[in-house]
């Protein structure tokens, strides 16, 4: 029997910090797409920045390579630890459905 209240991982997203009350119109409504979206947008901005530092700039090293995609994983990692939350406590919920739904049928 399909539940209409069914547990969804974005219920546990996490707000992005970079998505501005103004960019909220033009993303999507789901708060896990508008972190994706937003996350994609900023590395490549970032990386467009760090292009043009890296080759009109600074001198053109290792270091300055490093420089210019160290922003880009920063936003990156942090996607990935909203992901890394958000799938921690739909886990937990749908373990606490589980032990719920089963002790109804029981008793």
């Amino acid at each position: 029997m399909p539940q209409d209240d069914s547990i969804r991982i974005s219920q546990f997203w996490d707000k992005n910090p970079l998505v501005m009350p103004w960019m909220e119109q033009f993303l999507p409504v789901d708060r896990m797409w508008q972190d994706c979206f937003a996350t994609v947008i900023g590395i490549f901005f970032i990386t467009c920045i760090g292009m043009v530092a890296g080759y009109l700039l600074l001198p053109q090293n290792v270091v300055t390579g490093i420089l210019c995609v160290l922003p880009g994983g920063y936003i990156l990692g942090m996607f990935n630890a909203r992901m890394a939350r958000a799938q921690r406590k739909f886990f937990q919920a749908k373990r606490d459905e589980r032990r719920n739904g089963n002790a109804n049928i029981a008793a």
